[in-house]
């Protein structure tokens, strides 16, 4: 009997240790039924924050209409960095401040990017583009300096004869180091060139410099002119002359007549070849300039190769004009006016002379502001 009564004090022992030990490994059963009387909120779980969606440039496509240089800024002086081909379509990420340089997606470029000329990349939605602000500022050249007005070749000396050495894009700037007697080349820095230095046409240069730097010859030696002697603006004879052949302009139907306007054209630009007493002894231009008053202001540059002297007549109504414009090789950017709105024509011709002369030249027109 007393066996049986210390077995069932037993039991009742293991019992009540057993359920405290179930209690305390369950508590969250007595938040799960709570008393109606003092409620307990559900707990809401705080969403994720958003990931950061990862930064995108929005591009432009564009197709390169010539073999390009892409640099690692927007300058002639920022580093060549690669070459993109013609007719490659790019992706375009932005523009500089001036416009004239286009940043392109680029692998070996700085942040994944390289600028290229913007005048020869033709793009399907240019005003999209962002202006983009460098942090790296352009090198500051270490003297005068020009802007391309068009894509030139640069080469060895000052003449058409003469090696290129490569090609500069319109908007480049370039620093002048000379120029030559006639002031119809300019010399530049050019590290691509063995000596460092190369020779462009002035005509397309946009600087203020020109008058004022070193004469220099083919192989940059300095020359000194004379005493009391003016520097020559007359023509660089060339090896050999000939006839240059007839084109058949004349004063009803010139070689080109434009009509320049503000949001249009505002510049002529037009090479050509006479020679007298044999082959094309004249030719005739037209153009119309503008201006927001009766007289326009245009800039006139005249670069010529030969052994002849160019004459230039500006016409109107079919007369010159008795007070007209003077115009002679070597001018560089010279200011003239002229009547706007109404068609002017210039007749370029030979001085005449005994035996063969011949003459080429490049004018260039820019209606003004």
């Amino acid at each position: 009997m007393k066996r049986l009564l210390l077995l069932a004090g037993l039991a009742l022992l293991v019992a009540a240790c057993t359920g405290e030990r179930i209690q305390e490994a369950t508590p969250t059963q007595a938040v799960a039924s709570p008393s109606p009387l003092s409620p307990t909120p559900t707990p809401t779980a705080s969403p994720s924050p958003a990931p950061s969606p990862t930064a995108t440039l929005a591009t432009v496509e564009g197709v390169t209409t010539a073999r390009l240089n892409v640099r690692a800024g927007p300058s002639t002086l920022r580093e060549t960095i690669g070459l993109i081909e013609a007719g490659q379509t790019v992706q375009v990420v932005g523009r500089d401040e001036s416009g004239l340089w286009y940043a392109v997606l680029f692998e070996a470029g700085p942040e994944g990017r390289g600028w290229v000329a913007a005048a020869y990349v033709r793009v399907t939605d240019a005003e999209r583009l962002p202006l983009i602000l460098l942090t790296t500022p352009t090198p500051t050249p270490a003297g005068p300096t020009a802007r391309l007005t068009q894509r030139l070749n640069v080469r060895s000396g000052p003449a058409t004869t003469y090696e290129v050495l490569g090609t500069l894009d319109a908007g480049s700037v370039v620093v002048l180091t000379g120029r030559n007697e006639t002031g119809a080349w300019a010399q530049i820095e050019f590290p691509a060139a063995p000596n460092g230095r190369g020779w462009v046409t002035a005509v397309y240069l946009q600087t203020d410099d020109l008058a004022s730097l070193p004469l220099v010859n083919a192989s940059g030696t300095p020359i000194t002119p004379l005493p009391d002697r003016p520097t020559p603006l007359a023509v660089t004879p060339t090896p050999t002359v000939g006839p240059a052949p007839a084109d058949d302009d004349s004063r009803l139907r010139p070689a080109v007549q434009v009509v320049f306007a503000p949001g249009g054209v505002r510049q002529l630009t037009y090479t050509s070849d006479l020679s007298f007493p044999q082959g094309d002894l004249e030719d005739w231009l037209e153009f119309t300039p503008f201006a927001g008053g009766a007289e326009a202001l245009l800039y006139a540059s005249l670069a010529c190769e030969g052994n002849a002297t160019l004459t230039v007549e500006f016409w109107r109504d079919g007369a010159p004009l008795a007070d007209g414009p003077i115009l002679t090789c070597g001018a560089f950017q010279r200011p003239i006016r002229l009547p706007a709105g109404v068609p002017v024509q210039m007749r370029l011709r030979i001085a005449e002379a005994d035996s063969l002369r011949y003459c080429r030249y490049t004018l260039t027109l820019r209606n003004g502001p």
